[in-house]
């Protein structure tokens, strides 16, 4: 009886501790595309980190908070990563971290 006990109570545990689920994220890529005087320059941005905390029977208690650090900034061309960092673009010694937070979560209607 009392390994059953047991067994009922490490699943009745589990499940609380798998309602909420936090992921850290550390497999995504921020690009960017900038047109200026006609031409139009791409890239990305390594160093993202992201944070997910998600509970669908509580939703008011789930978040997403993602920063990239700008001066990661890659363009496949150093001389206008550098031009890139400066203030006429991403102004990186001002504007060191690009920070996202999610500001809430909505269930909409039938999901």
């Amino acid at each position: 009886m009392k390994r059953y006990s047991l067994i009922i109570l490490l699943t009745f545990v589990a499940g609380l501790a798998f309602a909420q689920v936090k992921q850290t994220v550390t497999g995504s890529t921020v690009s960017y595309q900038i047109k200026n005087m006609g031409f139009t320059t791409s890239g990305k941005f390594g160093a993202v980190q992201a944070s997910i905390t998600f509970d669908k029977a509580h939703l008011t208690t789930s978040s997403i908070e993602a920063s990239v650090d700008t001066k990661t900034i890659d363009s496949d061309d150093e001389a206008r990563d550098e031009h890139l960092r400066k203030p006429d673009f991403f102004d990186v010694e001002h504007y060191p971290k690009m920070v996202m937070r999610s500001a809430s979560f909505q269930q909409k209607s039938g999901l």
